[in-house]
């Protein structure tokens, strides 16, 4: 065999190696490779914003004015004051990833029914908060709708209704 030819075959039997994972020392292990799980790192000390976002549509009976939601820990919020334009957005604090708190609302204020809503931060939201990871309430004349990604992550269902 002609030198360059030598050098040829060497050369194609070396990019064979490389492109199908073969090993140059003999020893390579497939099953090595085989059992490797990826594991996804969640930091739980991070803190996520718990941003709400209140919309007014009502037409003949108006949100109650002591009408309040309550982060435990966090404080009270009585939003009604702040509804200009039909809309209103506050963040209302911090919870840590991965775990559900309970977010209360009294619609018609603290003398009224109570309605918790479980929520739950994920590591994938932003932890400044985001319009993406906002919870809404859409306030109608019959009813109250909640949603958004941290009640889909509690609640496995993106949106809940109650009666007003």
């Amino acid at each position: 065999m002609d030198k360059p030819y030598k050098h040829l075959l060497s050369f194609t039997v070396i990019c064979l190696f490389c492109i199908f994972g073969f090993s140059c020392s003999g020893n390579y292990d497939s099953q090595k490779t085989k059992n490797v799980t990826k594991t996804k790192v969640v930091d739980t000390d991070i803190e996520y914003m718990v941003r709400v976002s209140i919309n007014d549509d009502t037409k003949m009976k108006p949100i109650h004015d002591k009408a309040e939601i309550w982060f435990k820990g966090l404080g009270s919020w009585f939003f009604k004051s702040e509804l200009k334009s039909g809309g209103t957005v506050k963040d209302l604090g911090k919870c840590s990833s991965d775990k559900t708190v309970n977010l209360m609302i009294y619609p018609n204020s603290r003398e009224g029914e109570e309605i918790s809503i479980p929520i739950k931060m994920n590591s994938e939201m932003n932890p400044n908060g985001s319009p993406r990871d906002m919870i809404t309430i859409d306030f109608s004349d019959e009813y109250f709708t909640v949603f958004g990604l941290p009640v889909k992550e509690a609640n496995g269902k993106f949106e809940l209704k109650y009666n007003r």
